[in-house]
């Protein structure tokens, strides 16, 4: 298998993983998924990454290697979720997430050398380091929480606020910054 092909298989797993860890993030609740639209994008930007990485492949071994895979189904959902998102079926994309790309990851990992190389990938990764990660988001995001709570704003009609910002000397004008002045 040449170098890119198997690259990209690797990069399929991790986004297999990463669809995966989402479900698990939210318990495979379909409550969730359906009224969490951040959520469901989310899963559906990792979706569409597996559709997308089937049109990478230098060559068509894949189609070979694992005959099992509907790789056109794969893509095609790549499409909808981009294409035409708002007339996708909803129901199809969540067993796609549950079924489907735990069988996908199942099947790529029962090629030895593919298995290899994702064992070689994630040995790469500190655990001390994966845990770190992990607190991460839910500390930035705290971070965040704080400062916007402690954030004093500017009032417009202020030419400064007690914060020191200075606020704008005048209104914008649209016909200000017209191409013919």
């Amino acid at each position: 298998m040449n170098d890119r092909d198997l690259s990209n298989f690797q990069t399929i797993l991790e986004r297999c993983d990463d669809v995966i860890a989402k479900l698990e993030e939210i318990n495979y609740s379909h409550e969730i998924w359906e009224h969490n639209l951040m959520v469901r994008d989310s899963i559906l930007f990792s979706l569409g990454q597996v559709g997308e990485l089937v049109s990478h492949f230098k060559t068509n071994e894949y189609k070979e290697l694992f005959p099992e895979i509907p790789w056109r189904h794969v893509k095609g959902q790549r499409n909808y979720i981009i294409h035409q998102y708002a007339d996708m079926k909803l129901e199809t994309a969540w067993k796609s997430a549950v079924e489907g790309v735990p069988a996908i990851r199942e099947t790529l990992l029962s090629n030895e050398e593919i298995a290899h190389k994702y064992e070689i990938e994630c040995a790469y990764i500190d655990p001390e380091v994966a845990a770190l990660m992990e607190g991460l988001g839910e500390d930035l995001d705290g971070m965040m929480d704080a400062k916007v709570a402690e954030a004093e704003f500017v009032n417009p009609d202020e030419r400064s606020g007690e914060n020191g910002i200075p606020a704008p000397s005048k209104l914008y004008d649209d016909g200000e910054y017209d191409d013919h002045h």
